[in-house]
Parts: C-alpha cells; structure tokens; sequence
C-alpha cells in the first residue's frame, strides 16, 4: 500500500499478479465451455468484497476475452441470424454490477 494525500491506495504487486494469473491461467477463448468457465471467475471476482489490483486486472482481462469471442462466435454469420438480441454476456454482468452498488 502506498499513502497518498492522507488516503491509502493499493499498489499493483506483479508478484502477486504472477501467482493470480497463475491460479487462473487466462488465455483466448475458444468454446462456449472456454467462455462459460471465464463467466464463472468474472461472476467469483466481481462479487468479491474486496478485491486486489492484481484480481482487478484479471477481471478486466477476462471481460475483453469474453467480449472478443463472444462477438466473434455470435456475430458471424449464421450464428447471427440466430441471436438478434445479442449482448455480450461480460457486459451485462458488468451492468447489473454496477446496478447493484
């Protein structure tokens, strides 16, 4: 932690990020089940109390890959046709997220 005007601010440690990414092991989306399990530690992280710099990075990381492969996958195409309404599932829960606060 760093002190900053009187306040404490959270410092990024990327040691801890390393153990974190280790623990996740992010990487490109590929299926709906590659997607569904990211939704499920997005969901784990944002419902987190209090969450780290370095959990905080990870889940914004995480909501670009689902936003990519979920754009790519349901927006070619005829996987289009099938999902007018589409809306990125990473960004409704950001959403009702923010709702809730």
């Amino acid at each position: 932690m760093t002190k900053i005007s009187g306040k404490m601010t959270l410092t990024f440690n990327p040691e801890k990020y390393k153990e974190v990414l280790i623990k996740y092991q992010p990487k490109l989306i590929k299926t709906e089940a590659e997607n569904e399990q990211a939704l499920a530690i997005i969901e784990e992280l944002m419902h987190k109390k209090h969450r780290s710099p370095e959990e905080t990075e990870l889940y914004q990381l995480l909501i670009i890959l689902v936003e990519k492969f979920e754009q790519e996958y349901y927006l070619s195409g005829e996987t289009a046709r099938e999902h007018p309404n589409f809306f990125c599932s990473a960004s409704i829960l950001l959403a009702n997220n923010h709702l809730a606060r």
